[in-house]
């Protein structure tokens, strides 16, 4: 279904990769950013891409999946038919760390640097539940609130690591205790002490007569390529 976009994708991509990079280098203006965006909406129109400085390469060009588990599946198989990392780009299927810019909603002004975060942790789940506290947040919607928490998380920790550390999200117009960009040193300490597996027994979901036991710790984000749901009978 996606396969023959994601190979127009990457035979456009390899015309056009050494011109992006010079552009990017000498702050140049080109026409290639909007040519992205096609190729990528050809993929599929939900899809959203990303260039940033690389962790090992000099850039790196990445999918952005919004929270839906299909389009990160989709992503994975984008990067995974491409053509591998080298010394100029680096390719990853999902939204790394940023610096957000102010930017408005609804008429408000969001400063990232006004938000705050609650952090607890859930150590059934391994998870870390968060109350992302901003200002602008007695001025909008709970469902815009909730938009500009996911992505300040997704900034401060990038959209992996915020689909595998966050559990339960809630926000608040209140003030929190951690600042958006002590959040990532934050999180890797609390989940730091978290080794091995979370079983929980659940026998008595089956009056007993199995003896059940579930690990709840387990991420999907980690497990990409494995079934969501089963059911042993």
């Amino acid at each position: 279904m996606f396969d023959d976009a994601i190979e127009e994708f990457w035979e456009w991509w390899a015309e056009v990769r050494e011109e992006l990079a010079a552009a990017i280098e000498a702050e140049a203006g080109t026409e290639i950013p909007d040519e992205l965006t096609d190729h990528v909406w050809r993929i599929h129109p939900e899809l959203d891409w990303q260039l940033a400085p690389g962790i090992e390469a000099k850039h790196s060009l990445n999918l952005v999946s919004g929270g839906s588990r299909i389009m990160r599946l989709v992503a994975e198989l984008w990067r995974r038919s491409g053509p591998g990392n080298d010394e100029l780009w680096e390719y990853h299927p999902a939204r790394l760390p940023f610096a957000p810019e102010a930017f408005i909603v609804r008429g408000e002004e969001v400063e990232p640097a006004d938000a705050r975060i609650t952090v607890t942790q859930d150590p059934t789940f391994r998870r870390l539940d968060m109350v992302v506290s901003h200002p602008v947040f007695g001025s909008i919607s709970e469902d815009e609130a909730r938009d500009v928490a996911l992505y300040l998380l997704d900034a401060s920790l990038g959209e992996d690591e915020a689909e595998r550390w966050v559990g339960l999200l809630t926000t608040e117009a209140g003030r929190g205790e951690v600042a958006l960009a002590d959040l990532a040193r934050t999180v890797e300490g609390l989940v730091g002490d978290w080794e091995g597996h979370g079983w929980e027994d659940v026998s008595e979901q089956y009056d007993g007569v199995v003896a059940a036991q579930v690990d709840r710790s387990v991420k999907w984000i980690d497990h990409i390529d494995k079934p969501i749901y089963a059911e042993i009978t």
